[in-house]
């Protein structure tokens, strides 16, 4: 039996970086350190991004020159993809109740609280 770590979707534009697609904009404080604290207490990394092409090569580039992904825009658990995913946790800019800073952009400082409490109530 495979032992499943449980999964993080995180997205890529507005979330890890500023909005300027097709460029990849600015890093968003505290964004990477997050995603290194949640990869160290055993969880998996999925980026889950609309990007495509090269722009999506260059987001898993700069993704993976910072943190380990373990997948890009699947569910590796799934034999066939479903037609929604399915992600423990999801870190996305547009997803209800994140904290946004004034640029409409993931505030990390605001939500590690709050995935902290996620992951000690367990996934």
């Amino acid at each position: 039996r495979v032992v499943r770590r449980p999964l993080l979707g995180l997205d890529f534009d507005g979330t890890m970086v500023r909005h300027e697609y097709p460029d990849i904009g600015e890093q968003l404080p505290g964004s990477v350190a997050c995603v290194e604290r949640i990869i160290e207490l055993g969880w998996d990394v999925v980026l889950f991004t609309a990007r495509s092409g090269s722009d999506l090569e260059e987001a898993v580039a700069w993704c993976e020159a910072r943190f380990e992904l373990f997948a890009v825009n699947c569910n590796p658990y799934w034999d066939s993809p479903p037609s929604k995913p399915s992600f423990d946790l999801v870190i996305d800019d547009v997803a209800v109740g994140t904290p946004l800073d004034a640029n409409g952009s993931v505030d990390w400082p605001a939500i590690w609280p709050m995935i902290e409490r996620r992951m000690k109530r367990g996934r």
